[in-house]
């Protein structure tokens, strides 16, 4: 889940050792609240809750860590060929920034993070995108927030192009197509030959 989540998880935890006086007791508690079954067998080889939850802090609740984890993940991501693999491309971008939003470390995301992102469009839109972003100039900290406004207004942008794309060639492509005009003529003639 997200940082707020996983300090909500932390409270519940803390209180659940504050009632508990035996530690394995605790830790047994805090494990059954924990769905991922992957995720509670991993946190069994703990002694006590509080190493559990030392832990799962470094894991999910350190900002810090996971803030350049999230910058990483969207360097990896795939470079998009196709209308569809864009509009998920976007929707990614989008996800993950909401992420770094969330744990307030969207100054992660940097000037050279979002012009190598724009690497990962189609060719010509990536250039257009590109060419956006190298044109916004001026303070520092304020041309930073600038660029992430324009980088994220023109994503939303081209998925709402990309969408009506998408929806418009499938209602194409729904449409009964029209004979050949070659065809036509075929059939026109033999028409003629069986009225004569």
């Amino acid at each position: 889940g997200t940082i707020n989540d996983f300090m909500r998880f932390k409270a519940g935890a803390q209180t659940l050792i504050d009632n508990i006086p035996d530690s394995r007791m605790a830790l047994n508690a805090i494990l059954d609240t924990i769905a991922d079954p992957k995720l509670r067998r991993s946190l069994t080889k703990y002694k006590t809750p509080e190493e559990a939850l030392k832990s799962l802090e470094l894991q999910f609740g350190n900002p810090e860590l996971s803030g350049p984890k999230i910058v990483n993940d969207l360097k990896g991501l795939p470079r998009a060929t196709s209308t569809e693999t864009e509009s998920a491309l976007i929707l990614k971008i989008k996800e993950h920034y909401t992420s770094l939003k969330e744990i307030n470390q969207q100054r992660l995301l940097g000037r050279n993070e979002l012009l190598n992102l724009c690497h990962k469009f189609e060719k010509e839109q990536g250039k257009v995108l590109l060419r956006t972003l190298l044109s916004i100039t001026g303070d520092e900290a304020l041309q930073m927030e600038e660029l992430r406004k324009v980088f994220f207004e023109k994503l939303n942008e081209r998925y709402t192009e990309n969408t009506i794309w998408s929806r418009t060639d499938i209602e194409r492509d729904r449409r009964p197509r029209e004979a050949h005009k070659e065809h036509r003529e075929q059939f026109r003639s033999s028409k003629r030959y069986t009225d004569n």
